[in-house]
């Protein structure tokens, strides 16, 4: 998003794609851009936004560019846009705690 892709970030995306169970080469394969509109119902909405958060803060600097991307995916993803900003001053956390306090920005339509 901020028009770099260094390497740790490539390194977070390799271990979250290991861990969702996908190889480099199915990647590959299903590469095309992305519509925010695909993930609005997606079952695993809080999946999605832990691992964009965890990329866009994998090199350290959080770019507004990639701030932005992650806060229009958010709102697609039925989050309130601060979530963003509350978890680039925070840390993540595992998983399970990143969904236990993403919680109080759940959309109040979720």
């Amino acid at each position: 998003i901020d028009g770099k892709f260094d390497a740790t970030e490539k390194d977070v995306l390799k271990s979250l794609l290991a861990e969702a169970g996908l190889t480099n080469h199915t990647i590959q394969e299903a590469a095309h851009p992305v519509n925010l509109d695909d993930f609005k119902d997606a079952p695993t909405r809080a999946d999605i936004l832990y691992w964009a958060l965890c990329i866009i803060k994998a090199d350290g600097h959080i770019h507004a560019d990639e701030a932005a991307y992650c806060k229009a995916l958010a709102v697609k993803l039925k989050y309130k846009a601060d979530i963003v900003d509350h978890f680039t001053k925070h840390e993540l956390g595992a998983y399970a705690d990143f969904k236990t306090a993403a919680r109080p920005f759940a959309a109040s339509s979720i």
